[in-house]
Formats: structure tokens, sequence, C-alpha cells
């Protein structure tokens, strides 16, 4: 298991394969880490991909996508913005359309607002902000 520094100091740009490996190296890890720890690792790689300004294979994709609905903490401010970032940066549109959802059901002002105030810049589709 790679710590959160490694992830932090990978570089800024990576080629797509480094990338792709390691969304598979964390993927693979997810069991030993705590909830909010894996998605700032998440976060971090998604950072790196969306300066490659192509998609991530749809494999990838779609396991992330299902991690984010799976691991959202909806009463949770970090854990909302992770994985914001990690949609918006990614295009993960399933797990987007299933946060935009959960809007009505969020009980803290502050999640609902992040959220709608992504929607406002976003809209309904994230799948193609990822690589502008």
């Amino acid at each position: 298991m790679k710590k959160i520094a490694y992830y932090e100091n990978l570089p800024e740009t990576m080629d797509q394969v480094s990338v792709e490996n390691e969304f598979e190296e964390l993927l693979a890890s997810k069991g030993n880490y705590e909830s909010n720890d894996f998605l700032e690792c998440l976060y971090e790689v998604s950072s790196r991909q969306v300066l490659n300004y192509c998609l991530i294979d749809r494999s990838l994709i779609q396991a992330i996508s299902s991690i984010i609905i799976e691991e959202w903490n909806t009463a949770s401010i970090d854990s909302t913005e992770s994985c914001i970032a990690i949609i918006i940066n990614l295009g993960l549109q399933e797990a987007w359309e299933y946060m935009i959802g959960k809007v009505s059901s969020i009980d803290l002002e502050e999640i609902r607002a992040e959220i709608l105030e992504t929607y406002k810049e976003v809209g309904n589709s994230v799948e193609d902000v990822s690589i502008i």
C-alpha cells in the first residue's frame, strides 16, 4: 500500500499508461485504506489524468465510478469535495447522476450547496468536462 504522500508527489504530468497503472494499483489496494484516504489518493491520480486531455480506459471509468458511488459519505464535506473533483476530472457521468439525484435527501446545507454550485458550473453532463 502506497501512502498518500506518494500520490501527492507524483509528477504533475504523466503519460497515459503510467496514470492507468497508478489507477489499477490503487484500485487493487482499496481495502487497505480508510475511505477518506483512498479518495484523497484517487483524487491525486485523477488530477494527473486530467492533464493528459484524453479519457482513461472505459473499464477503469466504470470501476472508479462505482467506487465513488460506494465510498461517498453524504454527511462529509471533505468526502463530497473529493468525489466531485474526481467526478469532474475523470468525467464520471454515472457517479455525477447519482450525486445530483441524492441532493434532495442530503441533510447538511453545506453539502447540498457544494453539489448545486458544481451543477451550476457543469450542468447535467460531466463526460466532456474532463477533456476540455
